[in-house]
């Protein structure tokens, strides 16, 4: 039996900066019925009533998908994809333009549960570094405000590290309520003790962000290409006390396996004036050690 992706149901009005779920319209044996929700099997699949059809987002026939079971429809408001389509998320740029075009500025693809709730989590990753990059270079406010507006409705879990950045970026830009929204709700969810907490953990970031980079600060960098030719390791030797980041400094290994390069497996480099740090380097941004304060 051959299912057929031929429209989606979803709400497009007022969710310009969302990425939502909608429910899927297949088609089969000239039949269309909806499928009502993510993790839909055959058996759940209800038929389309004439009351509905009005509420369907159609395909173009040359747009129409075979689709699976579990699989259901991404819909990308425009405001969403146009803050994934700039230069700071390179990496979800490349992603976003290979979504098939809806209309006004929206787009669509098929997948299942799981590869949406990393692709949210790829998302706010990528939103995060450009907020350090942004920050960090005095980038605009408009492009900070829109970034920010994709970043707040990703439904992903309440984290500090998720408050803290909000906490931030309010604190940046405003507005000042939200702000203090921010600090009672990583209270309420019990990831601060306190507002005063919050306020010194967002200090903190902040004070972080203003710091030279440290490649500006070292006595001496050595560039060096990988075996790969791809990759560039950055040597920095020399280095002097940072704020108050240097006994935190953590650098990969270099006995690891090169395979797992530029992944979380980290060691503490002991407190003192010279060390060596070994770490993927940033060309573009000139910061190799961008990576160690996430």
């Amino acid at each position: 039996m051959m299912m057929k992706l031929v429209g989606f149901v979803a709400e497009t009005i007022g969710n310009e900066d969302n990425l939502v779920i909608a429910d899927a319209i297949i088609r089969i044996d000239g039949k269309e019925f909806v499928a009502p929700k993510p993790d839909w099997k055959t058996d759940d699949l209800r038929p389309l009533v004439a009351s509905q059809r009005n509420f369907v987002h159609w395909l173009d026939s040359s747009e129409h998908r075979e689709i699976a079971e579990g699989n259901f429809v991404w819909v990308a408001g425009s405001g969403f994809v146009a803050v994934l389509s700039t230069d700071y998320v390179t990496e979800m740029r490349r992603q976003i333009a290979a979504w098939s075009v809806y209309t006004r500025g929206i787009r669509w693809r098929i997948g299942n549960r799981t590869n949406f709730r990393q692709f949210q989590i790829q998302v706010g990753n990528n939103i995060e570094d450009a907020f350090f990059k942004l920050l960090r270079t005095g980038g605009s406010v408009d492009s900070i405000r829109s970034l920010t507006k994709v970043y707040e409705n990703l439904p992903l879990p309440p984290t500090l590290e998720r408050n803290a950045w909000l906490g931030l970026i309010y604190l940046e830009i405003g507005p000042f309520r939200s702000y203090n929204n921010t600090a009672r709700t990583a209270m309420r969810d019990g990831l601060v003790q306190s507002t005063e907490e919050f306020d010194k953990l967002v200090q903190r970031r902040r004070n972080l962000i203003k710091q030279k980079p440290i490649i500006e600060v070292a006595s001496s960098v050595e560039v060096l290409p990988s075996n790969d030719g791809d990759t560039t390791i950055a040597i920095i030797s020399k280095l002097p006390t940072y704020g108050n980041l240097k006994p935190n400094i953590r650098a990969l290994d270099p006995a690891l396996p090169k395979s797992i390069f530029g992944s979380r497996k980290w060691r503490e480099v002991p407190k003192t004036s010279v060390v060596e740090i070994i770490h993927n380097y940033d060309a573009k941004n000139q910061d190799p050690l961008r990576g160690l304060f996430r």
